[in-house]
């Protein structure tokens, strides 16, 4: 269900005066993928690429987003590699506890991109057009 905007709750006399303006911080959406670090390997830019375009299918890639985007694409990346080394060998502590650190970093991060079932479910993804009164009985 939205929140009710100011005017409604006005209208309806339930406007309380103290209560702070908790409206939504709107981004500005970017045109087009941010480049990824040129050092990279490229299974890592691939990585970068799906997670952009996949933000940006759904209206959600901006500016803002780049930094946590860096660190997701590399945890994805470290977790691929150490998955490899320790098929080749499944003794080696330093690849389990590097796998492990990884996967937790992936795990917290998957939550702040909304890329959980539960957080996609929350944020709905913007209508590319403009604003219809329809839009408000969804």
């Amino acid at each position: 269900m939205r929140p009710k905007s100011k005017e409604l709750k006005e209208m309806q006399g339930t406007f309380e005066q103290s209560r702070p303006n908790l409206e939504g911080v709107e981004f500005d959406l970017l045109e087009r993928n941010p480049s990824c670090p040129d050092n990279w390997p490229d299974e890592a830019k691939d990585i970068w690429r799906d997670v952009c375009s996949f933000l940006k299918s759904v209206n959600h890639l901006s500016k803002a987003y780049v930094p946590v985007i860096e660190e997701y694409s590399w945890a994805v990346y470290r977790c691929r590699v150490a998955r490899e080394k320790l098929i080749e060998k499944s003794d080696d502590h330093y690849w389990e506890k590097t796998l492990e650190t990884n996967s937790k970093r992936v795990e917290r991060l998957t939550v702040k991109l909304g890329f959980s079932p539960l957080d996609s479910m929350k944020v709905p993804s913007k209508k590319k057009g403009g604003d219809s009164e329809m839009s408000l009985i969804v």
